[in-house]
């Protein structure tokens, strides 16, 4: 994005720091709780009795 933004006129500098891959990987990690929540949440209610005899 930064070359697409850059011009002859304007120079845009690329400043990647730590700081910012440690928001990254804090927002992966969260995302991937709460999606395994919401998936064992949704695996607890099964009723596997009612699962297993099911005609397919």
């Amino acid at each position: 994005m930064v070359q697409g933004f850059s011009t002859d006129v304007v120079s845009l500098p690329l400043v990647v720091a730590r700081r910012t891959y440690a928001v990254a990987a804090l927002i992966v990690l969260a995302t991937a709780l709460v999606s395994a929540l919401a998936v064992r949440r949704r695996l607890d209610r099964i009723d596997l009795v009612g699962a297993l005899k099911a005609q397919e």
